[in-house]
């Protein structure tokens, strides 16, 4: 499926970190059930298993969505902010009729913002900024390298008018990985209006390579990622030095290895990640 962006980040993030509060717990219950001569029942470590993965992974996704709060905030105070238009709501409802015949037509016709239902008395307003766009509700990343990027943008008539990217996301499953294309199609108020031709001048220089639509994306991460590491690795060798002090009754410091490592190991990882994908986006 396409990326249909991103939605309500605050019920997100609350439901995330519920999530890795129970994995957590799961996890750290599993170990505590381990015996003095390592035998643990089945049961327990099953839950621990189960709980490792979502235990591993949810802090990354509650920061994503603590980000997204902010990404939301800011826009909406009107930061960074590169342009903005406001569709009346006899104007979207011309445009939701005319997207949802377009979209009919095929997947690659497919619109990734889908318009509300319920067309809001006051209209929409978009809000784009160098690097992504708040659509009423919806808020979308755009940059011409990573797993959601546009190769393509262009005005398309219609009543009214619209801004369309052609949009490339990668969908992964357990068995394959593959990029399906699709379209991010907006209502502009007018092919001559500034605002609209603001952006489609940045987002065209952005593919000619001319500009950056995110400079501080991925050394940003760079920096989280050594940042996170310089913490949790230390704490994984305290775990490991408690270890060797004869902590066996619930085995704490066996937990604080276990996650200090991982935690550690897999912000080292992603740092990694981010550096090598900086350098292959610099180099364009």
């Amino acid at each position: 499926m396409p990326n249909t962006g991103v939605r309500n980040p605050g019920r997100n993030l609350l439901i995330a970190f519920a999530i890795t509060l129970i994995s957590w717990a799961a996890v750290a219950w599993g170990f505590s059930q381990i015996e003095g001569d390592g035998v643990e029942p089945s049961w327990s470590g099953a839950m621990a298993g189960i709980g490792l993965l979502p235990a591993i992974l949810g802090p990354f996704v509650v920061l994503n969505f603590w980000w997204g709060i902010q990404v939301f905030a800011s826009i909406r105070r009107g930061e960074s902010v590169m342009a903005r238009w406001h569709i009346p709501a006899a104007q979207f409802t011309d445009f939701r009729v005319e997207d949802e015949k377009r979209s009919s037509h095929g997947l690659a016709y497919f619109n990734d913002w889908t318009p509300p239902r319920k067309v809001p008395p006051e209209g929409i307003y978009v809000h784009f900024t160098r690097n992504g766009v708040l659509v009423h509700d919806t808020y979308f990343g755009l940059s011409n390298f990573g797993p959601y990027r546009f190769e393509r943008v262009g005005i398309l008539p219609g009543h009214p008018l619209s801004i369309e990217f052609l949009t490339t996301s990668l969908v992964v499953n357990r068995f394959s990985a593959r990029q399906t294309r699709s379209v991010l199609r907006l209502p502009i108020p007018t092919a001559e209006d500034p605002e609209a031709l603001k952006v489609l001048d940045h987002y065209r220089q952005v593919l000619a390579g001319k500009v950056s639509s995110n400079p501080d994306f991925y050394p940003n991460r760079v920096r989280i990622g050594l940042a996170a590491a310089l913490v949790l690795l230390p704490i994984a060798g305290l775990g490991a030095a408690l270890d060797q002090n004869g902590f066996v009754e619930v085995d704490v410091p066996s937990i604080i290895t276990i996650f200090g490592g991982v935690f550690g190991l897999g912000a080292l990882l992603l740092a990694l990640i981010a550096w090598v994908l900086g350098r292959k986006a610099a180099r364009g």
